[in-house]
């Protein structure tokens, strides 16, 4: 099937340069990523090392589930994968709320880590960059479909 415009042409060009995926994008990609490490060595930590106690048992394994989802998430986002922008403000949000549970809950059970320090400051600045990624994304997206709609369609 022959594209509906000649590849040498300055508009297609000029969309394919369009269509890398912008850095704000790979930055809330890399903070997901970072984020979704530390906060599965936390609840990896936890689970392994300190004995709980009836419902606190899901804990360390929401962390490990949060941190697992987002991992994955993260990977595609890096990639600019249409579905990943939601799923990517999502996970961020679910690794925030489940650390600062698990902060709570060790301040009150005396129990501060290193891992929990960090995992709920990377997983707030993995909130704050993927949302700040929400333009360039759209933008991305926008020209996704304009390359689709010329005949291009880079498996995105």
């Amino acid at each position: 099937m022959e594209p509906a415009v000649p590849t040498d042409s300055p508009e297609v060009n000029a969309l394919l340069d369009q269509g890398r995926v912008p850095t704000p994008v790979k930055a809330a990609g890399i903070a997901l990523a970072g984020a979704a490490v530390l906060v599965t060595l936390t609840g990896l930590q936890t689970a392994v090392i300190i004995r709980w106690e009836g419902l606190q048992i899901l804990l360390p394994l929401l962390l490990l589930g949060a941190g697992i989802g987002s991992g994955l998430v993260a990977s595609s986002l890096v990639k600019g994968r249409a579905w990943t922008l939601l799923w990517g403000l999502v996970a961020s949000s679910a690794m925030t709320v489940t650390t600062f549970a698990f902060f709570v809950v060790g301040l009150m059970s005396g129990l501060v880590t290193l891992l929990g320090f960090l995992g709920l400051g990377g997983a707030a600045a993995s909130v704050v960059l993927v949302a700040l990624a929400v333009g360039p994304f759209k933008k991305l997206i926008e020209v996704r479909k304009k390359l689709r709609a010329a005949g291009y369609d880079l498996d995105f």
